[in-house]
């Protein structure tokens, strides 16, 4: 679907979504229309991310429930 085919799709909707649904939509369309953390951030940390997902990818990196379970440690080692 082209971005214009979208823009009729929910054009041709408005006219019938009550009030409450109409502010929604117009909340969601500012938040999404800001910057994200990502886009924000400088080249080279871009790239660095990048990269780490090309690696988990590939399947290299440290699973999850790895992650989890130091990540958990940590939080509570520094909450005595």
């Amino acid at each position: 679907m082209t971005r214009a085919e979208a823009m009729n799709r929910i054009a041709a909707q408005l006219a019938g979504l009550p009030d409450d649904r109409i502010e929604a939509l117009a909340e969601l369309a500012e938040s999404w229309g800001k910057p994200t953390v990502y886009s924000t951030l400088p080249v080279g940390e871009k790239v660095e991310i990048d990269a780490a997902l090309d690696d988990l990818d590939r399947g290299e990196g440290v699973p999850l429930d790895v992650v989890r379970k130091k990540l958990r440690q940590k939080l509570e080692a520094s909450n005595p």
